[in-house]
């Protein structure tokens, strides 16, 4: 079963997301030596309400990559 449900992206690096009725952000960097995706709480825009992370990791090369596997993102239907 897949974790949150794909919303839409907010930009290139970013998209949003929900679970539970919670809004969250997800953002892929790749300036430092891993790859990465972090999870974040947000409001319904987009704006991170709260800079704890809540899922993610590194070793992914991309936000397609996280969203496939975490979400019911395809990127066929796009």
């Amino acid at each position: 079963m897949k974790k949150y449900k794909f919303v839409h992206f907010t930009n290139e690096r970013q998209a949003l997301l929900l679970k539970d009725g919670c809004t969250y952000i997800a953002s892929f960097s790749d300036r430092l030596l891993h790859p990465e995706v972090l999870v974040f709480p947000c409001d319904g825009e987009g704006k991170i309400t709260d800079w704890s992370e809540t899922d993610g990791g590194t070793g992914y090369a991309s936000i397609d990559e996280f969203l496939i596997e975490s979400t019911n993102y395809n990127p066929s239907e796009e």
